[in-house]
């Protein structure tokens, strides 16, 4: 999985608060525009249309990240945290 479109993580901050992601599959596409999974000569990354989910972020105090994946969902379905919230220090 990718995050859609261009994002720079750098700049989420506290500030920021909770800043949600939707993710896409990756795909190759070759020069005549056919895709697959398999690398061959020439070909570029592409992300697929579909929304394969949404990842959920927030810079907490005490150099902590709480990060939420949620499977299947798009940004509008995804309103906060959940008790499956993660903890990571950095």
């Amino acid at each position: 999985m990718v995050v859609s479109g261009t994002v720079n993580s750098a700049t989420i901050t506290k500030a920021s608060g909770a800043v949600k992601y939707e993710l896409r599959r990756l795909n190759y596409v070759s020069k005549n525009g056919f895709g697959g999974n398999m690398y061959e000569k020439d070909m570029r990354p592409s992300q697929t249309e579909s929304i394969e989910g949404v990842i959920l972020l927030q810079v907490l105090p005490g150099e902590k990240l709480r990060v939420e994946k949620f499977p299947g969902k798009t940004a509008a379905q995804v309103s906060g945290f959940t008790s499956a919230v993660q903890i990571y220090k950095r």
